[in-house]
């Protein structure tokens, strides 16, 4: 299970709309959408809030491992969260790496094309 579909199941858990949780994230009723959809991953500044607004438990959120809520309410994140949230920060890093290269390299692609196919007219 993904972190957008364990999103989806908190917002159902908690009885709250998409919207309610956008308002409490500061970020639009889309991007939560997009989130559940996993049309885009959730970074840092999404995830905390939404940890801490609603006591979840980071290893839940992130990994599916544990309990849905963190056992001790306003709790500050241990190491271990820390440390995943680190590595999630990171692969969404890698990952919006990844796309530039492709959006890059499809790029290059085309120009290819559009010269090639000058060169074909011309002759």
């Amino acid at each position: 299970m993904s972190v957008g579909q364990r999103i989806k199941i908190l917002i159902g858990e908690l009885k709250i709309s998409k919207s309610a949780m956008a308002r409490v994230l500061n970020i639009s009723h889309t991007a939560v959408a997009n989130l559940i959809t996993e049309q885009s991953n959730p970074t840092i500044n999404t995830l905390v809030p939404l940890m801490k607004t609603y006591n979840v438990n980071a290893n839940w959120l992130i990994l599916g491992e544990g309990n849905m809520f963190s056992d001790v309410q306003n709790s500050i994140l241990s190491e271990r969260e820390l440390e995943l949230m680190a590595s999630l920060t990171k692969c969404n890093k890698r990952n919006e790496h990844l796309q530039d290269k492709i959006i890059e390299l499809e790029n290059q692609i085309k120009d290819y094309g559009h010269s090639r196919k000058k060169h074909s007219t011309a002759n």
